[in-house]
């Protein structure tokens, strides 16, 4: 595999961005990762859904801790004895009231599950590895798409500087025809040709123009905000970090990207069925609870009494019938360990094509480079002959205008090879997997941080939050 050395690099970026200016009204390359990477509404979904799944284990696990509880009631209750009008004079009316008040500690504890409780923590557990691995492959496309948009928005730039090259050749090339035919040197319809080519190369420069405000539309929608030009300079490193990860060869690419983020999230989602097959399992089995209480109570009657009582025993219950539910729904978690062991065969092909296909095309662009850079060479050294031939009149201007023409053309294709070589690059390393923060030189997310920040909005400390990565 070839690499381009970091002085390669500099030299393909002064070529490709002669008329940039480095200044305050430039946007660097680390600028908008960073901005796309704190901003973007898909990875705070990805998030929130991460810290909801810690906040599930937590829950998970305090089903294995024991259940305490503590009531306190008081009742009054009045008992009224009323003579009735045809009973004897001695007859009397009695109202008795008595208020019992109680306090009653109450404890359970599962004795025996069948392995639920452990299997529902271990289940969040992997779905928090699933939804971790996600956040990490949802990074990398967030990351991937921005490159390529910077990229493409480059790119574009450059095409107008090439094509404002090109106009002014063509604009020379006219008047030189326009003196020569004062001189009788040449003809009216070399300078219609020339005319032609020179509003050709007009429209063709309009035309760039119109893509650069494309791409800048493109960066816009990442960036928030209209996007001043892009600054060359600032992406050579990150470049250079990428090209430094290449494999030397196509086997150790399918070695790294076996532990892509996408397998490995369907791994966990692998582990998860077989879980949820453990739970549907363990609903077959009795379920052995420890339950005891301690209730004390005064009966203020008058006379003044006390009653306390404690009881402590095991209970069991098993479902006998529950109408097929629970052996349907052992059912569907083996089908569920089938389907998670299918998606991993899946994610393993998808990704080593992937991987197959950006190594190709690496391959392809520095050929094809090769190949362009040897006919620009070809097309100047031509020119220069053509021109030679002109001033003595054994060539025409039509034949001088043709291998200008040529140049253009061969240097616009060679600028959009080292494109080429730079993209495939990218798109490599996002195929392998190690499209990350890290690599970018990106603050890393903190889950904790994150829950904790999330916590704060619930209590009301902040009606205007906006997540934000950990520090570093």
């Amino acid at each position: 595999m070839i690499k381009l050395t970091q002085k390669c690099w500099a030299a393909v970026l002064a070529l490709l961005f002669p008329v940039l200016a480095i200044g305050q009204d430039t946007l660097p390359l680390p600028v908008l990762l960073d901005a796309v990477y704190s901003e973007t509404p898909a990875l705070h979904v990805a998030r929130t859904g991460l810290t909801t799944l810690s906040e599930d284990r937590a829950s998970q696990r305090a089903r294995k801790l024991p259940n305490l509880a503590f009531s306190i009631s008081g009742t009054s209750v009045t008992n009224t004895l009323t003579t009735p009008p045809d009973a004897s004079p001695d007859a009397s009316t009695t109202a008795t009231t008595t208020t019992p008040i109680g306090a009653t500690l109450s404890f359970s504890q599962s004795l025996y599950t069948g392995g639920i409780n452990t299997l529902l923590v271990q289940r969040v557990d992997f779905a928090i590895d699933a939804g971790a691995y996600r956040l990490t492959q949802t990074e990398s496309d967030v990351l991937y798409q921005t490159l390529a948009a910077w990229q493409a928005w480059q790119q574009a730039t450059d095409a107008v500087s090439v094509a404002e090259k090109n106009v002014a050749r063509l604009e020379k090339h006219y008047e030189r025809t326009q003196a020569l035919i004062e001189f009788g040197r040449a003809r009216n319809t070399e300078l219609l040709v020339a005319e032609a080519s020179l509003e050709g190369g007009k429209a063709s420069l309009l035309f760039m123009r119109n893509a650069v405000l494309t791409a800048e539309n493109n960066i816009a929608e990442l960036y928030g905000q209209q996007p001043p030009q892009p600054d060359a300079e600032s992406a050579a490193p990150l470049l250079m970090k990428i090209v430094d990860l290449i494999p030397a060869t196509l086997e150790q690419a399918q070695e790294i990207a076996s532990n892509a983020p996408s397998i490995r999230a369907a791994q966990s989602d692998l582990e998860q069925a077989k879980t949820a097959n453990g739970i549907a399992s363990g609903v077959l089995r009795p379920q052995l609870t420890l339950n005891g209480s301690y209730t004390t109570s005064t009966n203020n009657s008058g006379k003044g009494s006390a009653e306390n009582n404690s009881q402590i025993g095991v209970s069991m219950a098993y479902n006998f019938f529950r109408g097929g539910e629970v052996w349907s729904e052992y059912r569907k978690s083996l089908q569920q360990i089938k389907q998670a062991e299918q998606n991993i065969r899946l994610q393993s092909r998808t990704v080593a094509a992937n991987v197959r296909s950006a190594w190709l095309g690496l391959n392809n662009a520095y050929a094809n480079n090769d190949a362009l850079r040897k006919s620009l060479e070809l097309a100047v050294a031509s020119r220069d002959a053509i021109n030679e031939e002109v001033e003595v009149g054994r060539s025409t201007l039509l034949e001088l205008l043709d291998a200008e023409q040529q140049i253009f053309d061969s240097e616009q294709q060679w600028q959009d090879a080292q494109y080429a070589i730079a993209s495939a690059q990218i798109q490599l390393i996002y195929a392998i997997g190690l499209i990350t923060p890290e690599l970018l030189d990106l603050t890393a997310y903190n889950p904790k941080l994150y829950s904790e920040q999330i916590r704060v909005l619930g209590l009301g400390a902040s009606k205007q939050f906006s997540p934000q990565p950990t520090p570093r």
